[in-house]
């Protein structure tokens, strides 16, 4: 096939001696089938989304160049594991294994189902214990059984799948070679590379808003609707305060469609009367999981607030008056954790060092990021420069940020970071000559360095 090139060829044959290696060293037939399934399913995908010939070799290019990272991310993580012989990070993984090892030994598939979205054993998200205990079942009937290492690779998989979706994302804005540049940075520079392996459901969401963002920019269609509300659907089993975002990327959709079909803008006022009504019985059906919703978001609140209650300046945010709090949360929320090395241990196994290393580089860039898209917006007047679509977006991205105060959590608000990458690619490759470029990228280098040394300051003196 023309659009398969040597180098491609060279990143296939690097994924496959990879995991040879993994096979050969756990020697577990249900990780060897996993690799194949996913390289199976991911071709079809990338077949499914590309426009052309050109765009598939980007994608396959992308795919091949990425995946061998994320594996052997997922190893060293594994491996940080088995030296520490518990999850080191994140003890909420623990529940979700354990929760695997028990959907996995029920009888049928159709048990799972029972137990997970008739019963609901489990009163919340249900479609994370779904998929974890289908692998489990599957690798327990068919193969050699469940493991952490088999569910941390699936994890791995949706993590890899998100960044194909983020690269058609930014295609719609950039030029193609450069939406790729991109896409790479945006897949090892950030932190999604770090959050891959951690069997939470995190991963799975910020795949589902990839996928929904992704439709926000497609033509308005029966078929998009339906992938539209598919989505929202699943994501409300996994999370369901993050499946109300979905909704409102459906409402930009609309707008999206009405710049450039004249059916949607001659029929605009019926789209939003039949899309707010339908919105409000989606809200009015699932007001009891709402409720809940709420009520969960209350206790992250105070259970926020008790870990901070000795950490310093972190803690400090939460007693600021009410509004003034909750923007200082979401301004804080893009720099956390400062310090970066904050949870290097080198007390700890090499492994666990690398993994926590990985946050370290990450949570830079991505303050990078955001200092960098500050400074644009403060002193640029970029804003009024944003594409409408683009400037929707950055109002919803505000209000989440905003929204998620009450339990600012790297991996929980991760779901929106395509959005702020789109709009930090689209102003620094057009809405900045490099004169303004260099400027705002000094001053933001120089400003984390200055809130590095008054946290040090900080630390010594208080």
């Amino acid at each position: 096939m023309k659009y398969i090139s040597s180098s491609i060829i060279f990143k296939i044959i690097i994924t496959c001696i990879f995991c040879v290696f993994v096979f050969t060293w756990k020697s577990s037939t249900a990780i060897a089938f996993s690799f194949f399934l996913f390289v199976l399913l991911s071709s079809i995908l990338i077949s499914v989304i590309s426009s052309n010939n050109s765009e598939k070799s980007c994608l396959y290019s992308l795919f091949f160049t990425i995946t061998p990272f994320y594996l052997i991310y997922c190893l060293v993580a594994h491996l940080g594991y088995l030296g520490n012989s518990n999850f080191y990070f994140y003890p909420d993984q623990g529940y979700f294994y354990s929760v695997s090892n028990n959907l996995g030994e029920l009888n049928s598939f159709k048990e799972i189902i029972e137990a997970c979205f008739i019963n609901r054993v489990h009163f919340e998200s249900e479609g994370a214990h779904f998929l974890f205990g289908s692998i489990a079942f599957i690798a327990n009937k068919y193969f050699d059984g469940n493991s952490v290492l088999l569910q941390s690779l699936y994890v791995s998989f949706f993590a890899i799948l998100s960044n194909l979706f983020v690269f058609k994302l930014l295609k719609k804005f950039l030029l193609k070679s450069t939406a790729k540049r991109y896409t790479l940075t945006f897949a090892l520079l950030t932190p999604i590379l770090f959050f891959s392996p951690w069997l939470l459901r995190d991963v799975h969401i910020t795949f589902l808003f990839s996928v929904a963002i992704y439709l926000t920019f497609r033509k308005i269609n029966l078929k998009n609707s339906i992938l539209f509300f598919a989505v929202f659907t699943i994501t409300s089993q996994f999370r369901m305060e993050h499946s109300l975002i979905i909704l409102l990327f459906f409402i930009i959709h609309l707008y999206y469609n009405r710049q450039y079909s004249s059916f949607v803008k001659k029929y605009w006022s019926v789209f939003i009367f039949f899309g707010v009504g339908i919105i409000t019985i989606i809200l009015f059906t699932q007001s009891k999981n709402l409720f809940k919703a709420v009520e969960t978001l209350d206790r992250y609140e105070l259970h926020t607030v008790s870990e901070l209650n000795d950490s310093g300046l972190g803690s400090k945010l939460y007693d600021l008056p009410f509004g003034i709090k909750h923007l200082a949360i979401a301004v804080n929320s893009q720099l956390t954790p400062l310090p970066p090395w904050a949870l290097i241990n080198f007390h700890q196994n090499i492994f666990v060092i690398l993994t926590a290393t990985t946050l370290g580089v990450v949570t830079i860039y991505w303050s990078y990021i955001f200092l960098f898209l500050l400074y644009s917006f403060t002193t640029e007047g970029i804003i009024r420069k944003l594409p409408k679509s683009l400037f929707l977006f950055l109002i919803l991205v505000v209000a989440f940020l905003l929204l998620n105060s009450t339990n600012v959590v790297v991996r929980r608000i991760m779901v929106i970071y395509p959005v702020i990458f789109l709009i930090y690619a689209f102003v620094k490759e057009y809405k900045l000559n490099e004169y303004k470029k260099s400027i705002i990228h000094r001053r933001s280098v120089i400003s984390y360095i200055f809130l590095l040394v008054i946290y040090i300051l900080f630390k010594v003196f208080l």
